[in-house]
């Protein structure tokens, strides 16, 4: 009778903790911001997906990869403190949208590749089921911080000293399909269609994208309700040394979750 019960209570554990998957993110909820389903129709029609309808919190598994050049510093170098950063980036750049980012793989690679070479080698880098970051060393010569192998796509490269900055979550804005506020228009660009296709962003043109200590001051050509959406969007440039970028739209959040619903490289890199 006692061998019974050992065997039961046996039975009972490995089925509890060994057999039982993890909580599915579909059973975690969360308050996300609202889409004027009046003023953007065009938009609440177009991106119409469950895991906004169903307030879903989503959380995806991230692959770190920093690119060095061979010598005894990278060796011996510490990235866990920089995966750490990379984390609260993210986490905090995504807070309101209701996406989180975990770092679950972290590994150095000594090919000493630049940024510039980003859409020669990205391709060696893919890892299936995560979103990968690569992270490059800061050297003199670079043409850009950050780069996004597509829109939407699952790979990244950004300059070491941006990954906590504005610019890590740029980037992964483009990995989750938006593209940038700028994008040629001759609309009003709130609409699905046109620009960015993002119906809460207006048009607006780079050239005029001129700030100081995060204020507009270009030419006199937009609305101040505009304008208080365009500078500090993620998916908008910022040329100024402090970081004027800390905000999403509202539809941008449902344009990603459409995104990530319809994409299954994107849908199958997070946790289940």
């Amino acid at each position: 009778m006692t061998y019974k019960l050992l065997f039961s209570f046996l039975a009972v554990f490995l089925t509890t903790f060994i057999c039982t998957k993890p909580k599915a993110y579909k059973e975690v909820y969360t308050d996300l911001p609202t889409v004027d389903s009046t003023a953007y129709t065009q938009c609440v029609v177009r991106y119409k997906n469950s895991l906004y309808d169903n307030n879903l919190l989503l959380e995806f598994k991230v692959n770190v990869v920093y690119i060095k050049p061979l010598g005894i510093d990278a060796i011996f170098s510490d990235n866990y403190q920089k995966d750490s950063l990379i984390e609260v980036t993210l986490n905090k750049g995504f807070e309101e949208q209701g996406i989180l980012f975990s770092v679950d793989k972290s590994e150095v690679s000594y090919s000493g590749y630049s940024i510039n070479e980003f859409s020669d080698h990205f391709g060696e880098y893919i890892e299936k089921e995560y979103i990968t970051i690569l992270v490059y060393d800061d050297a003199a010569g670079s043409r850009f911080n950050g780069v996004a192998a597509g829109i939407p796509h699952t790979i990244c490269g950004v300059v070491e000293a941006r990954i906590g900055n504005s610019t890590l979550v740029h980037e992964v804005g483009h990995l989750l399909g938006l593209k940038h506020i700028f994008e040629k228009d001759d609309t009003d660009g709130k609409n699905a269609v046109t620009g960015d296709g993002i119906c809460d962003t207006g048009s607006f043109n780079l050239m005029d994208n001129r700030t100081s200590e995060c204020g507009y001051v270009g030419p006199a050509k937009y609305s101040e309700k505009d304008l208080e959406i365009i500078i500090p969007n993620y998916l908008n440039y910022n040329y100024e040394t402090i970081d004027c970028r800390d905000k999403f739209t509202p539809v941008q959040t449902l344009s990603m979750r459409w995104h990530i619903e319809n994409f299954p490289t994107l849908s199958s890199a997070l946790y289940y």
